[in-house]
């Protein structure tokens, strides 16, 4: 008897011993299984944050050139005024001031209408921010500088009266920054927000392939 069972021990240890590999193999596959699952559910997520603040940087550099058209139409000066809800007493306050109602309205209608987009992207760099870290923080700063001197032009270009503690250009050094084309290869302003911008994608669009 005691032999039977020492035979049956020594086949039962072998056995546990298989069992336990297969647990344990099993484990570990879970485990890496569920690392490798880890991984590409970061970098999804990286990939849609990033995709989504290259759209709307291109959404706010179209945006911005828009907004520097050399034409501005009836048109569109009505559909700003609609857009902003600047009524007639409004017009009319514009009128006594002795300035330009179309003028007034059309370019900061345009400058809002960027600002939108603009701030539009610094929500979608915060997602980023809190996903890559605090380097994100103040990546956006060059565009909102450039987009800051954008609208210290248009208010002088319009009111020449605007902020009397500054000193302004010219009305033709104004109507570089106010006007542009990408046609122009002498527009420097419009060549410094499209540097801006464009580092913006660059440095987002690293984070479209996954690793």
């Amino acid at each position: 008897m005691l032999a039977e069972a020492s035979v049956q021990s020594a086949n039962i240890w072998p056995a546990l011993g298989g069992v336990l590999g297969t647990i344990v193999t099993a484990f570990l596959a879970a485990v890496f299984a569920m690392r490798y699952w880890k991984k590409q559910q970061y970098l999804q997520q990286r990939h849609a944050i990033a995709y989504s603040v290259i759209h709307q940087a291109i959404l706010v550099r179209d945006e911005f050139w828009r907004a520097r058209s050399f034409v501005m139409t009836g048109n569109e000066v009505n559909a700003l005024k609609k857009q902003y809800e600047v009524t007639d007493e409004q017009v009319e306050e514009i009128k006594q001031q002795g300035a330009d109602p179309f003028k007034r309205i059309g370019h900061l209608g345009r400058f809002w209408n960027v600002q939108k987009q603009y701030s539009d992207l610094h929500t979608k760099s915060i997602e980023l921010e809190a996903l890559l870290g605090d380097e994100y923080r103040d990546w956006l700063r060059p565009i909102e500088k450039l987009l800051r001197q954008f609208y210290n032009a248009v208010q002088r270009y319009i009111d020449p009266e605007y902020d009397v503690r500054t000193e302004g250009g010219s009305s033709k050094d104004l109507s570089l920054i106010v006007y542009g084309d990408r046609s122009q290869e002498d527009d420097v302003f419009g060549g410094e927000i499209e540097s801006a911008i464009k580092q913006v994608i660059d440095e987002c669009r690293v984070y479209l392939i996954k690793k």
